[in-house]
């Protein structure tokens, strides 16, 4: 019941938001990322409402355990393995609609050594670009 309280925030923006996540986006992304949220949350020792909150009001922390909570989300759906992401993965998963936006966004990932901070890049720019106005 806690997870529902938790993942809820990703389905509602915030009233002071001027950019949100597409409805598609988020079912997309809280269906995939509910699957492995409670093992990542375990495994890292990040609050559950931190990856959460961020989706909700596309708040972007420099916190580094929340860096290291997206790679092993990454890891778990198989996004990335040593740091290296799978294009065609992400894209069918996401159901994006076309593969610019992942390959900008790969573009910027590999600029980082760390594997945490390239699934941090990789999850805040697809997130960031796929936003909409409201």
């Amino acid at each position: 019941m806690w997870r529902l309280l938790v993942l809820l925030p990703l389905l509602l923006p915030t009233a002071s938001a001027t950019k949100q996540l597409p409805e598609l986006f988020m079912t997309t992304f809280t269906t995939l990322l509910q699957r492995h949220y409670d093992d990542c949350v375990h495994e890292i020792g990040i609050g559950p409402e931190v990856p959460s909150k961020i989706f909700a009001d596309l708040n972007w922390p420099k916190d580094p355990k929340l860096k290291c909570f997206f790679k092993c989300i990454h890891d778990h759906l198989e996004f990335s393995s040593n740091g290296i992401f799978d294009h065609d993965r992400i894209l069918l998963d996401l159901k994006m609609p076309d593969d610019k936006l992942i390959n900008d966004c790969l573009e910027k990932t590999y600029k980082a050594d760390d594997f945490c901070e390239r699934a941090f890049i990789m999850t805040k720019c697809i997130a960031v670009g796929a936003a909409v106005d409201v």
